[in-house]
């Protein structure tokens, strides 16, 4: 769902304001599989110092929004990248999925002249020119992946694993949007998929933002549903706005697509939270991760609005 990148300080570097279009749009392609997937994984903050460096105004600027964009998204270990010659077995010390070098960084890691990408070892990060972003083979397979359905018999742990706790951990916050989360909550208690993704929340980051929207038949049942989610383990700090229990009415006219948003990035699963019950996934499950963050927002704006006891 996300993976951590690596770039080679001097694949920013530029010694002349202006720069032609092609080598603008070859960064261009970066910031955008940064945005979308990328982990930035920032040796000692280098790569921020590289970006602070850049000549052409526009690029830097951009950089510059980037990096604010995707802050959740950036660590800055001692992995090597830029503390010298790029090679082989500097490889070995990262813990990265890709790595976008220089020209000379590439050759360096034993890039193949007819190649733009390569795995040089197995389990070591995928090297690519980063003027060839595009023909990263890890990164279209994440792009894939983001898109394709949990199958039939799916393990919920592997569920769990690829698909959450990549974003659970990233991210300092998680709205959950599922009509029939609190109401499976009310009748499977510890067993929902609710309740087990609470537990599964604890230790990351997201929790301490955590938002609950879901829905309930009438003001008898909003109470019932509150009930059982407040007693949830993991639910604990759960403050009173942050748990909304609308009508399932207007979950159906305006949240029937169920969703949990971590920030910038909106895991839209076809069956909810009960994707997570049981040891197996019970049947096929549409799944996809977009962006479109402000149509959520407004989303959930008007439950809030249309809540059970809102004035």
């Amino acid at each position: 769902m996300l993976l951590r990148l690596g770039i080679e300080a001097t694949a920013l570097s530029s010694s002349t304001p202006d720069l032609p279009p092609p080598v603008q749009a070859q960064h261009q392609v970066v910031m955008e599989q940064l945005v979308e997937l990328g982990v930035l994984v920032d040796d000692r903050g280098v790569l921020r110092e590289s970006i602070r460096g850049i000549r052409h105004v526009g690029l830097r600027k951009r950089w510059q929004k980037i990096l604010k964009r995707i802050e959740q998204r950036i660590e800055r270990p001692d992995t090597g990248l830029n503390s010298g010659p790029v090679s082989v077995s500097a490889m070995r010390l990262m813990d990265l999925d890709v790595a976008l070098l220089s020209r000379t960084g590439a050759a360096a890691c034993e890039l193949p002249e007819d190649k733009c990408a390569y795995v040089p070892h197995p389990g070591l990060a995928e090297v690519v020119r980063f003027d060839s972003a595009a023909m990263s083979e890890r990164v279209s397979h994440a792009k894939i992946r983001r898109q394709s359905a949990v199958e039939k018999g799916t393990q919920v742990d592997s569920v769990w694993h690829e698909r959450f706790r990549p974003f659970a951990e990233r991210y300092s916050s998680v709205v959950i949007v599922d009509r029939y989360a609190g109401t499976r909550c009310v009748t499977g208690g510890a067993r929902s998929g609710l309740a087990r993704a609470l537990v599964r929340f604890q230790g990351t980051k997201c929790l301490s933002g955590l938002k609950i929207y879901t829905g309930a038949q009438n003001d008898a049942h909003a109470r019932q549903v509150r009930s059982a989610i407040i007693g949830l383990p993991g639910a604990e700090g759960l403050r009173e706005n942050d748990l909304v229990v609308g009508p399932d009415d207007r979950f159906r006219d305006l949240a029937h697509g169920r969703y949990l948003r971590f920030c910038d990035q909106v895991v839209c699963v076809d069956t909810g939270l009960h994707v997570l019950e049981g040891a197996e996934v019970p049947a096929r499950c549409a799944f996809h991760v977009h962006m479109q963050v402000a149509s959520c927002r407004d989303v959930e704006k008007l439950l809030r609005e249309s809540q059970f006891g809102a004035e």
